[in-house]
Order: C-alpha cells, then structure tokens, then sequence
C-alpha cells in the first residue's frame, strides 16, 4: 500500500510543474485526472534570432571642377635694337629701331584624370541581443523529497 502513495505523490508532483519565460510562468494544468498526471508532457519553447536590415542614405555626393586662379611670374628675355649715335668714342643719342613685344596667352592642356566611381563593401558587426528560453522547473509541497538522477 505504501508504493501506491508513492506513486500518487508523483503524479500530483507533475501537475504541478510549471515553466518560466522571462518572470513570467506557464502551469501546467492541474485539473486533469490521476491516470492523465503520470504521463503529462510539456512543449518548451526558445526565441530566435531573426535579423532584418534596412538602407539608409548618409549623403549625396555631386561631382564637378572649379577653376582657381592663381598669379605666375615669368621672365622672359626682349630683345631691344637701337640706333646709336656716337663721336669721338662717347655716345651722343640713342634711337630705339625695334623691340619685342610680350603677348600673353593662356590654354588649358591636360594636367591629370581624376577618377570617382561608387563601391560598396560589407564589413561584419557583431550584435548582441536577448533571447528568452522556457526551462521545466518542478515544485513540490509537502514533505516530498526529490531525488536529482545523474
């Protein structure tokens, strides 16, 4: 008779397991009979991970040249002819004949290419996040004594 409470103190033992999620618990439903008790199970249930990503724009990048202007000091060499008049070995006058003139122009020649294209590269981030697992947790009342089975 003694084997027989046993196993009753067992079964009102597993209607009483309850599972946590987070502080929150799940109890398993007390009011089924003693035959159902001996053999209930539990679903136990975890999160998962699950990550989306979204594009956002940081800039928008316009392409173009500008001009700077800069001063540059050149010299060049003008050659000058005059006519000069002298007596007795000292000159007397001078008359310019002809000189160079300087004309400036500018062009614009190649200097260099500049090249700008997009590119796109992935790089790996690491993100934590909580997840939330259900454990089975036994509670007892009573004097019942529960034994761990390795």
């Amino acid at each position: 008779m003694n084997w027989l409470w046993v196993l009753v103190g067992c079964m009102v033992l597993a209607a009483a397991v309850s599972v946590f999620i987070a502080g929150r618990r799940r109890d398993v439903d007390a009011d089924v009979d003693a035959e159902q008790r001996a053999d209930l199970s539990m679903q136990l249930r975890e999160e998962q991970v699950q990550v989306h990503k979204t594009r956002e724009q940081l800039a928008d990048v316009r392409t173009h040249t500008e001009v700077v202007r800069d001063t540059k000091t050149l010299t060049v060499p003008v050659t000058r002819e005059e006519f000069v008049v002298e007596k007795d070995g000292a000159e007397v006058a001078r008359i310019p004949l002809r000189e160079e003139q300087v004309d400036v122009v500018t062009r614009m020649v190649p200097l260099n290419e500049v090249s700008v294209h997009e590119q796109a590269w992935t790089e790996d981030l690491e993100i934590e996040t909580l997840v939330r697992k259900e454990v089975a947790r036994v509670e007892t009342s009573g004097e019942a004594e529960v034994r761990e089975v390795p």
